[in-house]
């Protein structure tokens, strides 16, 4: 397992509301990875789920029991509350600077990529992040 992955693991456990199947959840349509690998996956366009069928931007109609949920992106307001239940503080008073460095002391604990997920951003704030959430 990768440190991606395993932060991954963390920051949903902390915040199961990235496995919903609702308006921006991707998930994988089964039985299409055999005849067109690289096209099973979809995202999801509406949080209605009518008669088990979930409507998504390229399928358009799939049935609840033939996808697999994969969740949305993570972002740093997911990090921000994984990691304010790790250390029971209120989120609040975590304070991000305008560049997406997280201070300590004047020292430079992690920076995010401001406007990507948590899959685009460096291995090293991967690594930090993954230390401070363990």
């Amino acid at each position: 397992m990768t440190n991606l992955q395993k932060l991954t693991a963390l920051i949903v456990e902390a915040v199961p509301s990235i496995m919903e199947l609702k308006f921006g959840c991707v998930i994988e349509v089964d039985g299409i990875a055999q005849d067109n690998p690289g096209w099973e996956k979809d995202i999801v366009i509406d949080d209605r789920i009518e008669d088990g069928i979930v409507r998504t931007g390229y399928y358009g109609r799939v049935h609840i029991d033939n996808l697999t949920i994969l969740g949305r992106d993570i972002n740093l307001e997911d990090v921000m509350i994984a990691w304010s239940e790790k250390t029971k503080f209120s989120a609040k008073l975590y304070s991000i600077s305008n560049n997406g460095g997280y201070y300590e002391n004047g020292k430079l604990l992690w920076k995010w990529e401001l406007g990507n997920p948590l899959s685009s951003q460096s291995e090293e704030t991967i690594n930090k992040l993954l230390m401070l959430l363990q």
